[in-house]
């Protein structure tokens, strides 16, 4: 499944479209007073859920996250954590999302075209999200290649958290890296992914 998160003009929030050849499948609105604390509405298809950004933690269900980098609580049917992992090298951190008992990881792989993001359950690569080059007014746009709609879902999330947190920290969607990837973290990322997917589109 091929779709796209694009963030769109708005007055009051940062708002996006999750779009498929131009059929709009949800959306999501973010709050530009974010990083004081506040939700990340967003529906997928059928499916609504919130990110939760609390610096103060108030919520009970904060009592079982510990210190996590970048944590903000995701809620839809029951209660799941997404963060980011630090490594051991600015290189070897990842992005976790566990919900329902699966733990999901998002790697950020610096290539000379740009940034992707190939995201993985357990040992299966399930998805890979490109951020675009061709930014206009400032607003970010992600390519969302994956093996299904539950795995679209998924990378949906981690787009949303991934752009809250370049919101909160930076402003605007940096595409060219200030790192290229070594060996080992450009494994994570593999090409044929990205083509299987359109042969699976056709």
């Amino acid at each position: 499944m091929i779709i796209d998160l694009n963030q769109i003009l708005s007055i009051f929030n940062i708002d996006y479209e999750i779009v498929k050849d131009n059929n709009k499948l949800g959306g999501a609105s973010l709050p530009k007073q974010f990083n004081q604390g506040g939700e990340i509405e967003a529906t997928f298809l059928s499916r609504k859920f919130k990110l939760i950004y609390d610096p103060d933690r108030i919520k009970p269900e904060w009592d079982q996250v510990g210190h996590k980098n970048y944590a903000m609580l995701f809620m839809e049917d029951k209660p799941g954590i997404i963060y980011q992992k630090k490594g051991l090298t600015s290189q070897s951190g990842c992005f976790v999302l566990k919900y329902e008992g699966v733990k999901y990881k998002m790697y950020r792989v610096g290539l000379e075209t740009g940034y992707v993001y190939p995201i993985y359950e357990g040992s299966k690569l399930v998805a890979c999200i490109m951020a675009d080059k061709s930014i206009f007014n400032e607003l970010n746009l992600y390519h969302i290649y994956a093996l299904n709609k539950s795995y679209s879902y998924i990378s949906c999330i981690f787009g949303l958290y991934l752009d809250a947190c370049i919101q909160l920290k930076y402003g605007p969607l940096i595409t060219s890296p200030n790192f290229i990837a070594g060996k080992s973290l450009k494994k994570k990322y593999d090409p044929a992914f990205i083509e299987k997917i359109k042969d699976m589109e056709k």
